[in-house]
């Protein structure tokens, strides 16, 4: 809600709010043991990725690459976290860094120029990102 994170039962009046600060929060995805979320947070003219560890509710960047990491998206068994990311070449192939501690993407999709007109994003096509996740 305007740039933080919430969260509220189903048929609850109460809500709690996640984050807060400088920047927008926004894209959760919960972790499947139910312990963190991972988010994008655009500030800076970047969207890094962050972690949210639930108990703490410490807030860990993921990337810190000034590029658009958006998207990301839990590995079934949470050990990992699909993103797109403009990274390479400032276009938006799906990476993967490990949970706990932001490291160097892993690239997981090769470019794909689609020979067609594009208006939004590019040429490039890359595989979607449930398709990437389940194959992990």
């Amino acid at each position: 809600m305007q740039g933080s994170l919430w969260r509220q039962r189903i048929g609850s009046d109460v809500a709690e709010q996640l984050t807060s600060g400088p920047g927008y929060d926004y894209q959760p995805d919960w972790s499947p043991d139910g312990g963190s979320v991972v988010f994008a947070r655009y500030a800076h003219d970047a969207i890094e990725l962050h972690l949210l560890d639930l108990a703490s509710g410490t807030v860990t960047a993921l990337t810190a690459n000034a590029a658009v990491n958006v998207e990301p998206r839990w590995s079934p068994d949470g050990t990992r976290i699909a993103f797109v990311s403009s990274l390479y070449n400032r276009r938006w192939p799906h990476s993967s860094p490990s949970r706990r501690q932001a490291a160097e993407p892993v690239r997981l999709t090769e470019d794909n120029d689609s020979k067609l007109p594009r208006y939004y994003y590019s040429q490039w096509d890359q595989l979607h990102l449930a398709d990437v996740v389940a194959r992990r």
